[in-house]
């Protein structure tokens, strides 16, 4: 026992800095486990952008009035003369014009009801982003009912944005999905903001609780737009099961495309981007 005293100090301060330095390799690798998680997340957010931008030049506004001279299109012949006239009309150049694009304007609604909630914060980061890169971007969040979140994802930063949609501070997220009475009442509520220079996206898995799919409410929708776009989290082969009204919907769009997570929207964003080239 006597030994065992004697070494006792000296046993206790090899024990407390043993202890010490498996807190500090604890403390250490969390921070790195931290830090490896900011990585991720803001290369993340990056490939979101970039895939935005794809998806971005991927839409076409409407023509407008204003001509821009193109290599290809209708002679100006005021252009024409005004050009040639300091060559006395030899050489005759003619000018071509083409009618301006004006930049898309973009109505977003989303999905952020139960059945979509393991995607929902993907697809309000899209939105958030949409709005970004978006001079032109009126954004909506529904479930039975819609509300405008435009000046929420301006204001506020993606995460007080989604904490306040998902705390039900701007609609009721419990509720069962109502595809139809959203339409209906975006449609009587925010009409004017779908025109033929405005591109429509709708987030949503268009699971309607057997609800009224409210087509004609929709088809009006589609027909005020320039384009309307559907990305789905619902893979294709379930869209006809239970009470996914998406395949009704489908027939008044333009594009439908699964998007669940980033490597799905990159996807969806070159292979649009790649068809809008080709056109």
């Amino acid at each position: 026992m006597t030994g065992v005293l004697e070494n006792l100090p000296e046993a206790l301060k090899q024990h407390l800095e043993a202890l010490l330095a498996l807190e500090n390799k604890i403390v250490e690798t969390r921070e790195q486990r931290e830090a490896k998680i900011d990585r991720i997340a803001e290369t993340e957010r990056a490939e979101l952008e970039e895939s935005l931008r794809r998806l971005a030049r991927s839409l076409h506004g409407a023509l407008t009035h204003r001509r821009r001279t193109a290599a290809a299109g209708r002679v100006d012949s005021g252009q024409t003369m005004r050009r040639n006239m300091r060559f006395d009309g030899v050489p005759f150049v003619p000018v071509t014009v083409r009618r301006a694009e004006d930049r898309p304007r973009l109505v977003v609604l989303a999905d952020v009801s139960l059945s979509v909630r393991a995607t929902s914060r993907f697809t309000l980061n899209l939105v958030h982003g949409l709005q970004d890169l978006f001079t032109q971007v009126r954004s909506f969040a529904f479930v039975a009912r819609v509300a405008e979140t435009t000046d929420l994802f301006r204001d506020h930063p993606t995460e007080r944005a989604l904490g306040l949609i998902f705390g039900g501070d701007v609609i009721d997220v419990d509720a069962n999905s109502d595809y139809g009475s959203v339409f209906g009442e975006f449609l009587a509520e925010h009409a004017s903001a779908v025109t033929r220079r405005t591109t429509v996206v709708v987030l949503g898995d268009g699971r309607n609780n057997a609800n009224d799919p409210n087509l004609a409410a929709f088809e009006e929708i589609t027909r005020r737009a320039r384009e309307t776009i559907w990305l789905t989290p619902e893979p294709r082969y379930s869209w006809g099961l239970g009470s996914c009204d998406l395949p009704v919907y489908a027939e008044y769009c333009d594009r439908v495309r699964v998007v669940r997570d980033l490597r799905g929207l990159e996807h969806t964003a070159v292979e649009l981007a790649s068809a809008s080239v080709g056109r």
